[in-house]
């Protein structure tokens, strides 16, 4: 290599050393980004994709990492950040993603850090409320925002999410009825005072939230015994949904009522559909054993 090659090279060498110095980096060490030891690789090696540009890439992430089951307050801290996303569908996924952890943690208790899992929890409550009431936002969001609201209820920060539930009972789309009223019956006695509400809802335009009405208040057993009368009403209902699921609804009454519930049932099981027909017909047998 000639002498003027070398010079050539020692001042681009020399250039390149001032401008890493300019920048606050060194030559001989670049530092280097370690995992989290309390994260699992697993979900170390997903979460990039949740900062993906693009947001098929950030659901389907989303979605991964749910179906883990491992880390899920990292899990919810994430997806109550993507509460705001700029897109919809990632934003729906978020929500949902919420509510499918709340359910996991009702069913699995023993498998998640319950203290960990409570504050993460706790800190997607109002994001999930602000979505939900944001009247701009796309219905099917609004809903999966409110669903989750309803699976964390069950277990804890009822007297913030009880009435976002019964506020949602008047909302103009079904869907949100239909939600409000499962959610109100899932979370039982402490949501009490919505059985007056609900045996509203027993006259709602639409089925699905009559029968959402039904099961609820089936479920508050002696809380909603004064409902009787108007539950019973539903064996002339139009939609066989909703006749379906005052069989089941009726079935807390069957020891206070039993006479009662027989001649329901009788009648039910000459019903003009073949499901309700079968179930009356079965649980028929059933009391008559």
């Amino acid at each position: 290599m000639s002498g003027r090659k070398k010079l050539l090279g020692l001042r681009m060498t020399s250039l390149l050393v001032v401008v890493l110095q300019f920048v606050g980096l060194s030559c001989r060490s670049v530092p280097v980004a370690q995992p989290d030891p309390e994260i699992p690789p697993e979900i170390a090696r997903l979460l990039p994709g949740l900062y993906d540009e693009n947001p098929n890439v950030r659901e389907k992430t989303l979605w991964d990492l749910n179906r883990l089951h491992q880390s899920q307050d990292q899990v919810v801290r994430e997806a109550t950040r993507l509460l705001t996303d700029e897109f919809d569908t990632t934003r729906g996924a978020a929500a949902t993603v919420i509510g499918l952890v709340a359910l996991y943690n009702l069913d699995y208790p023993e498998a998640i850090d319950q203290a960990n899992i409570e504050h993460a929890f706790n800190a997607a409550i109002l994001p999930l409320i602000e979505l939900f009431k944001n009247k701009n936002e796309r219905s099917f969001v609004r809903s999966d925002a409110l669903n989750a609201l309803a699976m964390i209820g069950q277990g804890q920060s009822k007297d913030t999410i009880l009435p976002v539930l019964i506020e949602s009972l008047a909302e103009d789309d079904d869907s949100m009825r239909k939600t409000a009223c499962t959610g109100l019956g899932s979370i039982g006695a402490p949501a009490a005072t919505a059985v007056p509400l609900l045996t509203e809802r027993l006259r709602d335009d639409s089925p699905r939230v009559r029968s959402a009405a039904l099961e609820s208040l089936g479920k508050f057993g002696k809380d909603a015994s004064a409902t009787w009368p108007e539950m019973v009403k539903m064996v002339d209902d139009p939609s066989a949904e909703v006749r379906f699921s005052l069989i089941g609804a009726l079935l807390e009454f069957r020891d206070s009522r039993p006479e009662e519930y027989k001649k329901i049932l009788t009648v039910l099981s000459e019903d003009d559909d073949p499901y309700v027909r079968e179930l009356a017909t079965d649980l028929l047998a059933i009391v008559d054993d």
